[in-house]
């Protein structure tokens, strides 16, 4: 089967390719965010399941793509399938700085998936849009978050003690950043 046609927002990597938000996105995003796993990672506050139509709003607006914010699907770049979304916003103009979020759905994790996306969005937040810093939140349970930010180059900077609750325990809240004199594009080795 051929790949589906690029949209104006297609970037393709190496094996995946961020594009837009389609509707069609909406049902299968909605479904993961709504899985108690996945949603007790995506947030600190309370993890109640969204109607469709509220989380199908939110994940729009965040997508909206104003300024310079983004908000991207991750596909397989061989057939197009969905793979997560991620997500650039707040950038703060005279500070340069952004936050950036991601899901990858719960079939693609542990693929490589995840470091492919926000490398790309990486390189283009510092390449192209010259912020200077990145910045990122994770729960202290999120091992394998955790590890991906380190590997693309994310330190630790802070951290609220015992600030969330989960599974009847309490966990750190990890502030994370990245900054643009720090980082090294691992696509010019």
């Amino acid at each position: 089967m051929p790949p589906p046609p690029l949209t104006p927002w297609t970037w393709v990597g190496t094996s995946i390719a961020l594009r837009e938000l389609q509707e069609s996105d909406l049902p299968v995003l909605v479904a993961w965010l709504n899985l108690p796993d996945v949603a007790s990672t995506q947030t600190a506050g309370p993890i109640p399941p969204k109607p469709l139509s509220e989380a199908c709003a939110v994940l729009t607006s965040f997508s909206a793509n104003r300024g310079a914010d983004l908000g991207l699907s991750i596909t397989r770049a061989a057939d197009g399938e969905l793979l997560g979304h991620l997500m650039l916003y707040g950038i703060d103009a005279k500070d340069r700085c952004g936050t950036v979020s991601i899901l990858v759905g719960p079939p693609h994790q542990g693929r490589g998936v995840g470091y492919e996306a926000l490398g790309m969005l990486i390189r283009y937040a510092f390449a192209e849009l010259g912020l200077h810093r990145l910045e990122l939140s994770v729960n202290a349970f999120n091992d394998a978050a955790i590890a991906l930010y380190k590997k693309l180059q994310f330190v630790e900077e802070g951290r609220r003690r015992l600030a969330i609750y989960r599974g009847g325990n309490w966990h750190d809240h990890i502030l994370m950043g990245l900054l643009a004199s720090e980082w090294h594009d691992p696509s010019t080795n």
